[in-house]
């Protein structure tokens, strides 16, 4: 797992210094392996895919034109990461919301995959809609810190790095961003 991981970070160091040489190729490889975690992360911040396609473009956007210095043994994951949490961050205070009333935005549509049959697709349904009402109840601080570690594939340390908080600080948030979802949960409004 641990040469996994450092083998993973090579490769990323290698497409950041072909990124600064302004290799294509290095940038489409990115994307591929970030877009989706980073969509989601996005998706699921903001409540609403035309947010978290304009954050994304502008992620993107960021990477193409100032790439991070490659830094031996650290994974890209968590500079795009904190680079899409500030953008949403500075969306939010652009567009004068305030971060604890962001669960006021509307919600995201989830699709039930095409497979199942219809009770297995209506209790799908009924879930992912009683899960988004209870994952925009939670505060920011308390949603993205849920997201980031169910959905970014970053290390704890990683999502602590990327919301610039101590690890214990982390482990206590989630704490209370779990308790308060797995409550909301059960007693939908």
């Amino acid at each position: 797992m641990v040469d996994e991981m450092n083998s993973d970070a090579r490769l990323e160091q290698s497409w950041l210094e072909e990124l600064r040489l302004g290799d294509e190729a290095a940038f489409r490889q990115v994307y591929r392996v970030y877009r989706p975690r980073l969509y989601t992360f996005l998706c699921r911040l903001s409540g609403r895919a035309d947010v978290a396609e304009d954050l994304l473009q502008e992620v993107w956007l960021r990477l193409a034109s100032n790439p991070p210095q490659p830094r031996p043994g650290l994974p890209l994951g968590p500079w795009l990461f904190r680079v899409a949490r500030n953008l949403f961050v500075s969306y939010l205070r652009n567009r004068n919301r305030d971060p604890g009333r962001t669960g006021e935005l509307t919600a995201l549509e989830i699709q039930p995959a095409p497979t199942p049959g219809p009770q297995e697709a209506l209790f799908e349904l009924e879930t992912s809609g009683v899960l988004e009402k209870a994952l925009k109840r939670l505060s920011l601080s308390e949603r993205e810190a849920l997201l980031l570690v169910a959905g970014s594939r970053l290390s704890s340390a990683e999502v602590a790095e990327v919301l610039e908080i101590r690890p214990e600080t982390l482990r206590k948030r989630l704490s209370r961003a779990r308790a308060h979802l797995a409550e909301w949960m059960r007693r939908p409004e």
